[in-house]
């Protein structure tokens, strides 16, 4: 593609079009809300607060402070031994993805299956670029090693939605209509962690991370553009977390994990008008969720060698 059309492509999806694709993935990620009278919750509680004698509250806040604060060292400690391994993670994520690179394009001389014809591996993003709330930092756009790092945060109902989106384009080149596969890669490596406290009467405490990859095309033919219906090997969950200690006499919870690993993202059969362009968002996305008392929940793919990347997008033609 030529640069004014690469400008082009930029200039739509960093305009209307790209802000409502953010919102329109935001809305699709979004949890469930949670429907509560809280003020009713809070109420009760200052009700029954005068039943228990201070002795009572007392021994029982010591040993959920004590609880909490055992916990948060565990979480500490887990979080440091991810990022001290992270670098490790990385180089062998990026060794196994040139690999699998590598191995595609030397498929790439005869057919995948049969009836697919040809192949076009896109290696280079045209574009690395925000969604939501992330704040994007170290972008690379290097053939098939693409990569960005992030992180989100949302503590006491403070919620988090955003990602990075790695932006591929193509435009048949035929005459006639094309019938394409498309094969989209998204590789995360990071941590993610939640925390939630603990209380002698109910509360507001709740804690979700999801972390999520996912391929959007764009008919860039059509004005404005469109994409076609989604097919389900377009979506991945590649990581769902959640704490919940809203009840009575209840002591804290956190939990910890690693995600490292990489996923392929589908969508077959795509009609393809003759000299159009589509462009494909590789997407990796966090959706934070907390209540509004003592919740923390963190997604960290900046630290160290944590990252997110698109090595690349694979199209096998069929007509």
């Amino acid at each position: 593609m030529t640069r004014n059309e690469i400008a082009r492509l930029k200039k739509i999806l960093t305009g209307p079009v790209g802000k409502r694709l953010e919102k329109a993935s935001a809305a699709q990620l979004a949890e469930p809300s949670r429907l509560q009278n809280k003020d009713s919750r809070r109420a009760v509680t200052r009700a029954l607060a005068s039943t228990l004698d201070r002795p009572t509250i007392g021994t029982f806040t010591a040993i959920a402070e004590q609880d909490q604060a055992t916990l948060e060292a565990r979480r500490t400690k887990i979080t440091a031994e991810a990022v001290r391994a992270s670098r490790g993670r990385q180089r062998v994520l990026k060794v196994a993805a040139a690999q699998y690179l590598d191995a595609v394009k030397k498929a790439a001389l005869t057919p995948l299956a049969p009836g697919q014809i040809g192949h076009v591996l896109l290696n280079v993003p045209f574009m690395i670029s925000r969604r939501g709330e992330a704040r994007i930092q170290q972008p690379k756009i290097t053939p098939n090693n693409s990569s960005a790092k992030f992180r989100g945060r949302s503590e006491d109902d403070d919620d988090f939605t955003g990602g990075v989106a790695f932006s591929f384009a193509w435009t048949n080149p035929k005459p006639t209509t094309e019938v394409i596969n498309i094969s989209a890669f998204i590789i995360f490596n990071g941590h993610c962690s939640l925390g939630t406290g603990g209380g002698i009467f109910p509360a507001d405490r709740e804690a979700t991370v999801n972390v999520d990859g996912f391929l959007e095309i764009l008919q860039m033919n059509n004005n404005p553009p469109t994409s076609p219906p989604g097919h389900p090997d377009q979506f991945v969950r590649a990581l769902s977390m959640h704490e919940n200690t809203d009840g009575w006499g209840e002591v804290g919870a956190v939990d910890a994990r690693d995600i490292f690993r990489g996923f392929a993202l589908n969508h077959h059969n795509l009609i393809v008008p003759a000299g159009a362009t589509l462009v494909f968002n590789v997407v990796a996305s966090v959706t934070l969720d907390t209540g509004e008392d003592d919740s923390i929940a963190e997604a960290d793919f900046s630290s160290g060698g944590f990252f997110v990347g698109s090595p690349a997008v694979l199209l096998a033609t069929l007509t």
